[in-house]
């Protein structure tokens, strides 16, 4: 992974339990068709609609929660950052 957004995907997905939303892959830098094509690859799963998930962290609860939280919108709505790690 070469691209210029590739080391803000690696701080995302180490706080974020490797879940991260195609929203804020575009928001990195990312196009579109390519955040989509990388669930496509083997290293990452759409785990749901607009959501990937890593394929290099193990699929638990604490990835599932995750991936509904950010599909919820809830890092939209929250004042303050869920982070799992803290849970």
């Amino acid at each position: 992974m070469a691209e210029s957004w590739a080391p803000q995907l690696q701080r995302w997905l180490h706080k974020y339990s490797g879940i991260v939303p195609i929203a804020t892959l575009v928001g990195f830098g990312c196009k579109r068709r390519d955040a989509y094509r990388l669930g496509e690859s083997d290293d990452f799963e759409i785990i749901m609609p607009g959501i990937l998930r890593s394929t290099h962290r193990p699929l638990g609860p604490m990835q599932l929660m995750t991936a509904a939280w950010f599909r919820m919108g809830g890092h939209r709505r929250c004042r303050v950052w869920w982070s799992p790690s803290v849970v």
